[in-house]
């Protein structure tokens, strides 16, 4: 078993702080962030897309089980052998059109992993949906949604 944790740091080096303690308190092996603070995804223990909006972190025993990684813009991906794990970024001022775009391309890579595998997409799409926890769904959550369907 892998033990994952998910968080948008909002570039915040202290939200930085923060998730190193308790990614080394909590025994955590990998982290899928949003919005990292981009001087501190430098570095072996991290994979991050060109603008550093968004990144994996990988302790010691998750680096060696590590196959491939990759990405795009707004997303990256590690194969770890028992799942292929995405983290995914969308700012909030990105037009829908560029939106639905940056789906398509995710949606893409997705789907080059054989049905067998286990794939875990992950992170925050800026968008809101009655379906994990919002009081109303927005157009962006209703796209989000037909793609995950």
């Amino acid at each position: 078993m892998i033990r994952v944790l998910q968080c948008n740091t909002n570039r915040c080096w202290a939200a930085h702080d923060l998730l190193d303690n308790t990614l080394s308190t909590r025994g955590y092996e990998v982290c899928l962030v949003s919005e990292p603070n981009r001087a501190r995804v430098d570095g072996g223990q991290w994979i991050v897309d060109e603008d550093k909006d968004v990144g994996i972190w990988l302790w010691r025993s998750a680096q060696q089980r590590r196959v491939a990684v990759g990405g795009g813009a707004g997303y990256v991906w590690v194969d770890l052998g028992a799942a292929v794990l995405y983290s995914c970024y969308v700012s909030p001022n990105v037009p829908q059109t560029d939106f639905e775009s940056y789906l398509d391309e995710l949606e893409q890579s997705v789907a080059m992993w054989s049905a067998r595998r286990l794939v875990v997409v992950a992170g925050d799409f800026n968008s809101a949906s009655v379906e994990w926890g919002s009081r109303a769904t927005d157009v962006r959550g209703t796209t989000l949604l037909e793609m995950a369907l």
